[in-house]
């Protein structure tokens, strides 16, 4: 992958530094603003999306916070998610609620269509912050690309998922190798990257 261009910070600056960057931003328009955080399984992005949207709502109310997660088709089902992904952003951009498929994971079957709404305030703009695989994949106003050594990721996520997910660990790494291929051009650049540190 090459991502060209970006602001690098270490993990402990990087969601103050974030913040007040998203912060300049949201001020500046009236329109949803929509935050990326991207990166490998493993690489620390629910974390730093979880503490970027506690220390944003402070300032601004109406903050989502979206998991893609949530929305990927089993173990090989990356790519359809990717699509529905770009779609509700589109969807919410245009008005106040958009729709998407879920997934229950534990019985490994489809939902039934889910709606989000995004946040509505008076004055501040409303702020999406999408994180997980394939979050540069849509129409993302500010990119924030998570990397971790490749060992340390694989721990990291054997520890959050359990063992359930080491047969899937190959399988899963595949689909996100073909998806920073085909989708080149949402991740040749970055507003910043983020390193998370051992």
């Amino acid at each position: 992958m090459r991502i060209s261009s970006p602001q690098i910070i270490a993990e402990d600056d990087a969601v103050n530094l974030l913040r007040d960057h998203i912060c300049e931003r949201a001020r500046q328009t009236n329109k949803l603003l929509v935050v990326g955080i991207d990166g490998r399984s493993g690489a620390g992005k629910t974390t730093l999306a979880a503490n970027l949207a506690h220390l944003l709502g402070a300032d601004f109310p109406a903050v989502t916070l979206f998991h893609l997660e949530d929305m990927y088709q089993g173990w090989e089902g990356l790519a359809p998610a990717i699509a529905d992904w770009s779609s509700l952003v589109n969807q919410l951009r245009e008005s106040d609620c958009g729709t998407w498929t879920g997934w229950d994971w534990e019985t490994s079957t489809p939902l039934p269509r889910q709606k989000l709404c995004k946040k509505q305030e008076p004055v501040e703009p409303a702020i999406l912050i999408g994180e997980g695989v394939g979050a540069f994949c849509a129409d993302i106003d500010i990119t924030c690309w998570v990397e971790r050594p490749d060992h340390e990721r694989k721990a990291a996520a054997l520890v959050r998922d359990g063992e359930t997910y080491r047969p899937f660990w190959d399988i899963w790494a595949q689909q996100e190798q073909e998806l920073f291929k085909t989708q080149e051009h949402h991740y040749s650049t970055a507003d910043f990257i983020i390193r998370q540190q051992s």
